[in-house]
């Protein structure tokens, strides 16, 4: 199972395979980066009590037939992907067991003693090859055994609807079961149906493939909408942006520095503003000319931007501390926030993301800190939420955040894309098919997420 987490000296995020490896190279910055030691498969880790528990709950889920419910809970156990959890939940409803890379999910640690049934289809399918050997004697007594089965039905009904009154108590309910339908009903709703769980979002468009040439990424990070709707797409080494209509049709590429491009956002006039290098630098969104940099007397430092609901920026600044640092639609510093996460926290931030609701609240997300940082749009701190670990609610390998147009957070780490309210409270969790490393909602409150090879459009349900 490949899991990412972040490079240390330069915040890329780096893909490891589950092994012994100490340490990996980071293909970005050339750093050697230590491999954290819960992502190391030093030894086979045992099934935790509470892990058993939980293992228990996925057990009735699949007893149930409630496979989407199955699904996320054995996400959020293991965090893996949507496929890998997709095949681990089929195989327990067949009554294997599963293997993983540093544990074996028996069925006994999921049914107890007791595997899920085996569907009358399998049954049947299993019984098959014997009918054939049989032949006719095997097709007269499976005969045989259904007019047996059809007999006795109906001997109960003839006895049930021939019963003599006297013989049934006063205090009883004189009406009688009067055909087979009657009978079997007290069976039929006695066993739940089991009902769909409804999606928060799903998947309305896709575009893209892996390639160099229009239309094709190889490493898409960033992604950014205008008002208009045309999309803008950033590769995070070679420097091309390629543009792209609502509706996910090429339109145009151009080309900046081949500096790792850090940051990316638009305005509604189709202004795009570039992170790289520690510079913010502006430019015409249909031709990919130079407009200028945004200018700060601290110098360069700059890690990520987003544009406010008034035409202003918020961004990230990083050089000798933390800072968050906002601008109006002129250009001109309104205020800085010094320190803003490590003061918190009292732990080093290097790697921050930025998102700005409607009402100009910044949310600043800190990869390190594991968390997100929330603050009121004169800059001052207000909550933060999150925390390391697999619950929901919690991150792993954090990505990107973005606000939608009702005020909620989504943040993107290595379980999918968790959806909060404003105040930080867990709502939901949007599968996704490989890392979201770029999110931006457009005036439809639509999600797009860039996924290196292939961005993906999200509409809310």
């Amino acid at each position: 199972m490949t899991q990412t987490f972040a490079c240390p000296s330069c915040g890329a995020p780096l893909d490891y395979c589950n092994g012994d490896a100490p340490s990996i190279r980071c293909l970005y910055c050339g750093t050697s980066v230590i491999v954290p030691k819960e992502l190391r498969d030093d030894e086979p880790a045992p099934i935790a009590p509470d892990q058993l528990t939980r293992l228990r709950e996925l057990g009735r889920l699949v007893r149930a037939g409630r496979k989407i419910e199955a699904i996320k809970l054995y996400r959020a156990l293991f965090q893996v992907g949507l496929k890998e959890a997709k095949e681990a939940v089929e195989q327990l409803s067949a009554g294997k067991s599963v293997q993983m890379a540093n544990m074996t999910i028996e069925t006994s640690h999921v049914f107890g003693h007791s595997p899920p049934a085996i569907p009358i289809k399998a049954l049947v399918k299993q019984a098959q090859p014997a009918l054939r050997l049989s032949g006719c004697i095997g097709t007269i007594i499976t005969l045989s055994i259904l007019g047996l089965v059809f007999l006795l039905i109906a001997g109960g009904i003839f006895f049930i609807t021939n019963t003599n009154n006297d013989d049934i108590s006063s205090e009883a309910p004189s009406a009688k079961p009067t055909s087979l339908f009657q009978l079997l009903e007290p069976l039929v709703a006695s066993t739940p149906i089991p009902t769909a769980t409804p999606s928060f979002a799903h998947v309305a468009l896709v575009f893209g493939k892996e390639g160099t040439g229009p239309g094709r990424f190889t490493d898409a990070r960033s992604i950014a909408v205008d008002g208009e709707g045309n999309i803008y797409v950033g590769e995070y080494s070679d420097g091309r942006i390629q543009v792209f209509d609502a509706a996910g049709q090429f339109i145009s590429l151009w080309m900046v520095d081949d500096a790792p491009l850090r940051g990316l956002a638009a305005d509604r006039q189709g202004t795009i503003y570039v992170v790289q290098g520690g510079i913010i630098s502006r430019y015409q969104g249909a031709t990919g000319q130079l407009l200028g940099q945004v200018k700060y007397a601290a110098g360069w430092g700059f890690d990520d931007v987003a544009v406010t609901a008034d035409g202003g920026l918020a961004a990230a600044w990083y050089k000798s501390h933390d800072d968050l640092v906002r601008f109006d639609a002129g250009g001109q510093l309104l205020w800085i926030t010094e320190s803003a996460i490590s003061s918190q926290t009292g732990r080093s931030e290097l790697n921050t993301r930025v998102a700005v609701d409607g009402l100009g609240a910044i949310y600043a997300l800190g990869s390190f800190n594991d968390a997100v940082f929330k603050f009121s749009p004169e800059g001052q701190y207000v909550n933060k939420f999150g925390g390391r670990g697999g619950e929901p609610g919690q991150f792993r390998g954090l990505q990107a955040i973005a606000v939608d147009g009702q005020g909620r957070v989504y943040v993107s780490d290595i379980q999918g894309i968790q959806v909060f309210d404003a105040d930080g409270r867990y709502l939901e969790l949007v599968d996704v098919d490989g890392p979201a490393f770029g999110m931006v909602f457009n005036d439809q409150n639509e999600l797009l997420v860039a996924a290196r090879t292939q961005v993906f459009k999200y509409v809310l349900d």
